[in-house]
């Protein structure tokens, strides 16, 4: 539910019986406050959480291939050798 809607709901006399600067304060100051680490802490945390996960998993199939490659490379090149 929003704050606006929680406010309609409220009973009139606690309503009247604040000053605007503090419903003011509630709606806009404190909602403020909160929007700082939903809409860029949280998201920024999981980024940088998850990108180096995502990097180190493109490394390893990129050192196994490059790994494979070499050996098979290596295998092509000294069966030669042999005979």
């Amino acid at each position: 539910m929003t704050l606006a809607q929680r406010l309609m709901k409220a009973p009139l006399g606690t309503v009247i019986g604040e000053s605007v600067g503090k419903l003011k304060s509630v709606l806009v100051d404190r909602v403020e406050t909160i929007e700082l680490p939903l809409a860029h802490m949280i998201p920024e945390c999981i980024s940088n959480l998850l990108l180096p996960v995502a990097v180190f998993v493109y490394l390893v199939c990129i050192d196994g291939y490059a790994g494979d490659c070499a050996s098979r490379f290596y295998r092509l090149c000294h069966d030669d050798e042999e005979f």
